[in-house]
């Protein structure tokens, strides 16, 4: 570990969060499956709002907007995006003006994340469109704005999926190998890839064999998915200065239901299974699915008995407050 703990020093970060999160062993549902050990990383309990794995990747980011005396921060989400509500959390914390890029239209009452972004002071801007390409143009010209009056705009991505925040995830990787040393697989929600290709990255610097399970929950996602995270973990490997390694990509699209944003028939199994075994919650759009994906591949492939797998609770609760 010792590794990735000399590579992660020679970047800033903000502390935003409280880490390590929990881990710990889910024993009805280990008995349920009749296979593997199951274990859950509440990333969901971070202490940011109301939780989520984009804490970890907004301490690297954030530290950035720091360094360069941002003023506004932008970034784009689906309508219910956690991602989103951390955005804003983050920025109001640290003194910055947040501004949210949504896709959809704007609903004629506000619900779930929607609130509590309202309830942070976040400026949110309705796309009319769900199609990322036209969002991020979007806020691209909005940021010309912001330049043009004399402000200092930082912007991000979808999910802050960009090199310097997988950093969060090589450290989460770290976190979690100190927790279970006998790791086996790591399950997780993906729609950015940043999560995804921090593990995997984080697998490569301490040479630990792990499978890392990708659950993609963005409609038309895969097979272009695939292609963002090499793209993705190639970058991050140039700046980390490491070898440009092709890693193995597992990913999931099976489990996305009727497409992003939209609950499942299976997550919804998923979220009832979890909450009445374990009394943990699940939101509806994002990491019930990837919960699901987990459940259909343990059942379906041949893990052993003494395996041990952890399945990463990514946050999203606000969602669960939207219809």
């Amino acid at each position: 570990m010792q590794k990735i703990e000399k590579i992660l020093a020679k970047f800033k970060k903000v502390s935003l969060g409280i880490y390590p999160t929990p881990l710990y062993k889910l024993k009805k549902i280990t008995k349920y499956l009749g296979g593997p050990s199951i274990y859950i990383k509440r990333d969901d309990l971070n202490g940011l709002g109301l939780g989520g794995n984009k804490c970890r990747k907004l301490q690297y980011l954030m530290a950035e907007a720091v360094r360069i005396g941002a003023t506004d921060i932008l970034t784009a989400g689906g309508i219910q995006s956690n991602h989103a509500n951390q955005t804003a959390l983050a920025a109001s914390r640290l003194g910055m003006t947040s501004h949210l890029f949504l896709g959809g239209s704007k609903p004629k009452k506000y619900e779930g994340n929607l609130i509590l972004n309202q309830i942070v002071g976040a400026n949110m801007y309705f796309c009319g469109t769900n199609d990322w390409d036209e969002i991020i143009k979007i806020m691209k010209d909005f940021e010309k704005k912001l330049i043009y009056k004399n402000k200092k705009p930082f912007s991000f991505p979808v999910g802050g999926s960009v090199p310097v925040a997988v950093l969060g995830y090589i450290e989460a990787f770290k976190e979690i190998v100190e927790q279970l040393p006998s790791l086996t697989a790591i399950f997780h929600t993906s729609s950015s890839g940043g999560t995804q290709s921090g593990f995997l990255i984080g697998s490569q610097i301490v040479d630990i064999p792990v499978s890392i399970y990708g659950m993609a929950v963005a409609k038309g996602m895969l097979p272009g998915l695939e292609g963002y995270i090499r793209k993705l973990i190639t970058e991050t490997q140039k700046m980390l200065n490491i070898e440009q390694k092709k890693l193995r990509i597992i990913l999931d699209n099976k489990i996305m239901g009727p497409g992003y944003g939209i609950e499942s028939s299976a997550g919804r199994e998923a979220s009832k299974l979890l909450a009445k075994l374990e009394g943990i919650y699940l939101d509806p759009f994002y990491t019930a699915k990837g919960f699901a994906g987990m459940l259909k591949h343990v059942k379906s492939e041949k893990f052993k008995k003494k395996d041990n797998i952890v399945f990463i609770h990514t946050g999203g609760y606000g969602a669960i407050f939207a219809s």
